[in-house]
């Protein structure tokens, strides 16, 4: 059966699998880089990463894609 305390264990321990995998450290360590350039780029840029984040949450990629666009366009 699946306790609460085993549940948070195992997650615990997919995580630290994850954490392990040189794969998925490196598109990681890619999407991080990303994000400091992104830092660099000023409040617009900002702006754009905070709107497509938001909005994304609850619906797809290109839809939110498609959002941020036409509110840059203004």
């Amino acid at each position: 059966m699946l306790t609460p305390t085993r549940g948070v264990e195992a997650m615990a321990n997919s995580v630290l699998r994850l954490r392990d995998d040189p794969e998925l450290r490196s598109m990681i360590e890619k999407r991080i880089a990303e994000f400091l350039e992104v830092k660099e780029m000023g409040t617009e840029k900002w702006f754009e990463e905070l709107t497509y984040c938001l909005l994304t949450a609850y619906s797809s990629a290109r839809l939110g894609q498609l959002c941020v666009d036409a509110l840059c366009d203004r």
